[in-house]
């Protein structure tokens, strides 16, 4: 099933009101395949050393090298500096980034001048909170409930429409806790 309008996928293209989806916190090149082939239009590699979840450079050039050319991999990113996002997106090709910490807003700015997406990580029961969103020019932001062992919302389900004022202003990518049953 196809979670987007029409004959080419648009990946993270903010500019379409249709929704897209990114699958995160891939590990392995036939899952991230499957996700493509089954839809998603991104797949999500984590590089944060706590996450069970974590890839290294390699495997992410794996799961970049494996997808079609229309498919993103975002490279997900907590509370690391310039320097170290840039490089890991270098050299695993990646286009768009996520970043899921207390980054700073110029943080942001450096690296989409860079000609990156980014993303920034927002939340409705943590910091920084959907309010902060004005202070961040991000391409789009990821919203979610935050609590748990990881930053993020660990798979929480939440009153996802806390977000709807914010999803009117900016592109939101809507996330904790979906699954078949609820996603709609």
């Amino acid at each position: 099933m196809r979670f987007h309008i029409g004959e080419i996928p648009l990946p993270l293209n903010v500019q379409k009101s249709c929704p897209q989806v990114k699958i995160c916190g891939l590990t392995l090149v036939d899952e991230a395949v499957t996700c493509i082939e089954a839809g998603a239009d991104a797949v999500g590699c984590v590089f944060y050393p706590p996450s069970p979840r974590c890839v290294t450079e390699d495997q992410a050039l794996e799961i970049v090298k494996a997808l079609p050319a229309p498919a993103w991999v975002v490279g997900v990113f907590v509370n690391e500096d310039y320097s170290e996002i840039m490089g890991k997106a270098e050299r695993c090709r990646l286009r768009a980034v996520q970043l899921h910490g207390r980054e700073a807003p110029l943080l942001i700015d450096r690296l989409r001048r860079r000609g990156l997406k980014v993303i920034k990580a927002l939340f409705h029961n943590g910091f920084p909170p959907l309010s902060a969103a004005a202070s961040y020019d991000a391409s789009a932001y990821l919203v979610e409930c935050a609590g748990g062992p990881l930053p993020g919302g660990n798979a929480m389900i939440w009153d996802w429409s806390a977000a709807n004022s914010l999803a009117r202003t900016v592109p939101i990518v809507l996330a904790g806790g979906l699954n078949a049953e609820n996603v709609s």
